[in-house]
């Protein structure tokens, strides 16, 4: 090549990897962004919630704030909140009204604060389109992107996939997919390459920054959890779409952190024989897939995503593409799931005659609805859906359920309207997090949590105890801990699932007046995971608590030294970075272990300990 060429590429790499960096950091952050213009503009003209939608976009050309019609699903206003050209504020013109009184935008506007974390990771992000622009800008920049770029390219290209499949969506933010069809085939075949290609191309990324810097930490841990998930979210969409062949490279080896995925197996394992497990969220779905699909861990178990059962091509993934011991059985019809347009779907109680389960199934897909949700006004009385179980221990009692709306259904509620009746719990029903209003039903089983129809059953109860404590002294797979542990997010929400496991279990023991197996159950816990390979916090201050409530209380003061020292540590730590927000973490913990100390009358060393950090905590001294 020629050598002034080579120059001449240098100096517009160079120039490029500059702009990169430089721009989205000469603008004001998200968080400065929004305190201002709900300091400076009334919101209460605007309808927010009932006819508009507010959105902040951060553009290559600086900050705008959106307006969208709730109905049309559209953009009806957009315009410039920051000026990168003049480095100031620009001012809004209508419908934006000036405010004539100051407010708090964190007490009242609390909701904006949580996109915050979607801005920092993301070089643009808010509007449609937001991913053609951050790969514009950073693909030509090639081998010169940092690890942060890398991130952010991947991020991008994970979206567009997203959008590949249904290009229609009317707003690239909207969670749900909007699909009007149902047969596997429908989707023309360009649209599924699409949705290949952006997917390969976020694993691509992904996978250079996972091998250049494995340690990379990301919004759920490090690179290769984010690496490992863009594989299984390829395989279960292009599974859930029919499309068997082209999922199968997405299934490979080496993926996901091996603790990580011995927590999943153990979970997987302690399932009861032909159990339905509905998962939670992404980190929750695609460890537990992989476990079960490439390791052929319990095959006898269905995994079902709750983030999914609002998309009638994933309940038609349940009831007739998975195979037949692991599909769900429904009575509705299938054209009652499909979601045409982007609102709620509701029936309220009025709806519903007295009967049985399959009556009010009946009228539940005669009067199924679709309407925005400003235009529901439920009766007052409640919904309560009765139904008749037919398991092995509790044949023909009832199951009251009041769904999460507590006074319609929503699409997701109608789906478990249908699973309950059809189902009559012959096959038990897990969960990872109990919701839609099963949360009074369910109790702890191994790593997870089992719904009992009859919630005052307590000899079903004290069983699931006597399982529990069994399975996490000797059935359960810890995985292996090491030194880096601790920086692993991912690993350390992990571990905090095992100390809630432990926590729930210990509990029901104590009440149990069985202190000696609490006792035993709490060593383990920390013979397991000690501070050493993964740091105290004040999450395990509420496990060593029950040490005193167990009366072992020199092992109670051992562990409270050990978390005060963890503490002054980290609080240290956060001082040097100017990190208030771990700073303020700290002193909550150090009042909480006062309180425990009061509630159980400890003085001496452990006492003095405390006493002393406090101090160097309010001296503010290293």
């Amino acid at each position: 090549m020629n050598p002034v060429r080579i120059l001449l590429f240098i100096f517009v790499t160079t120039l490029s990897a500059q702009r990169v960096t430089g721009q989205p950091e000469s603008l004001p952050p998200y968080e400065k962004v929004y305190h201002h213009f709900f300091a400076t503009y009334n919101e209460d003209t605007l309808d927010l919630g009932t006819r508009s939608y507010l959105h902040f976009a951060r553009r290559p050309t600086g900050w705008y704030v959106q307006l969208e019609d709730i109905h049309a699903r559209k953009v009806t206003s957009e315009q410039p909140l920051w000026d990168p050209t003049k480095d100031s504020w620009s001012k809004l013109d209508s419908p934006f009204v000036l405010r004539k009184s100051p407010v708090d935008p964190d007490t009242q506007y609390p909701y904006y604060a949580a996109d915050s974390p979607f801005f920092a990771l993301n070089l643009y992000y808010g509007y449609r389109g937001w991913e053609d622009d951050v790969i514009r800008t950073l693909e030509p920049v090639g081998v010169s992107l940092a690890d942060r770029q890398l991130y952010q390219l991947g991020r991008a290209w994970t979206s567009l996939a997203d959008d590949a499949l249904w290009p229609e969506r009317t707003w690239e933010n909207e969670a749900l997919r909007y699909d009007t069809t149902w047969n596997e085939k429908d989707l023309p075949a360009v649209l599924i390459r699409r949705y290949v290609q952006c997917q390969d191309s976020a694993i691509a990324n992904y996978g250079k920054l996972a091998a250049r810097n494995p340690r990379f930490v990301t919004y759920i841990g490090t690179i290769r959890a984010d690496y490992s998930n863009a594989y299984m979210i390829g395989w279960l969409t292009l599974e859930m779409l029919g499309q068997d062949k082209a999922a199968e490279h997405y299934l490979t080896d080496g993926l996901f952190n091996p603790f990580v995925l011995a927590y999943f197996r153990s979970e997987l394992e302690g399932c009861p024989p032909h159990a339905i497990w509905f998962t939670s969220g992404d980190n929750d779905v695609c460890e537990g897939l992989y476990v079960h699909f490439h390791d052929h861990i319990r095959p006898d178990v269905t995994i079902a995503s709750e983030q999914y059962i609002s998309e009638s091509r994933y309940i038609r993934y349940l009831t007739r593409l998975l195979p037949p011991s692991m599909r769900l059985a429904t009575k509705l019809p299938a054209e009652v799931y499909k979601a045409g347009k982007p609102v709620y779907h509701y029936l309220e109680a009025a709806d519903l005659p007295v009967g049985d389960a399959a009556t009010r199934l009946a009228a539940i897909a005669a009067n199924w609805k679709e309407k925005p949700i400003s235009d529901v006004n439920p009766v007052n009385m409640p919904l309560v859906l009765t139904f008749k179980t037919a398991g092995d221990t509790d044949t023909g009692r009832l199951f009251s359920w009041t769904p999460t709306q507590n006074q319609y259904l929503l699409e997701g509620d109608l789906f478990f309207s249908d699973f309950f009746a059809t189902n009559a719990f012959q096959r038990p029903v897990i969960f990872s997090e109990p919701t839609f209003g099963l949360q009074s039903y369910a109790r702890p089983y191994g790593l997870l949590n089992r719904v009992f129809p009859d919630s005052a059953n307590q000899a079903a109860i004290d069983k699931a105890t006597d399982y529990n404590l069994d399975f996490l002294l000797h059935r359960c797979r810890y995985g292996h801990l090491d030194s880096l542990s601790k920086r692993d997010r991912m690993v350390q929400t992990r571990v905090d699932a095992y100390l809630y496991s432990y926590y729930q279990t210990v509990s029901a023991l104590m009440m149990a007046s069985r202190n000696s197996d609490a006792v035993t159950l709490l060593d383990n816990y920390f013979r397991l995971f000690p501070d050493s390979l993964i740091a105290f916090n004040s999450n395990t201050l509420a496990l060593i608590q029950w040490y005193y409530y167990g009366g072992d209380l020199s092992k109670a003061d051992n562990m409270i030294e050990v978390l005060i020292r963890r503490v002054i540590a980290n609080e240290d730590a956060a001082r040097l970075k100017g990190d208030d927000v771990a700073i303020r973490e700290g002193d909550l913990t150090l009042q909480g272990i006062l309180k425990v100390l009061d509630n159980h009358a400890r003085g001496g060393e452990v006492r003095q300990r405390l006493e002393e950090a406090q101090e160097r905590v309010k001296e503010g001294r290293p």
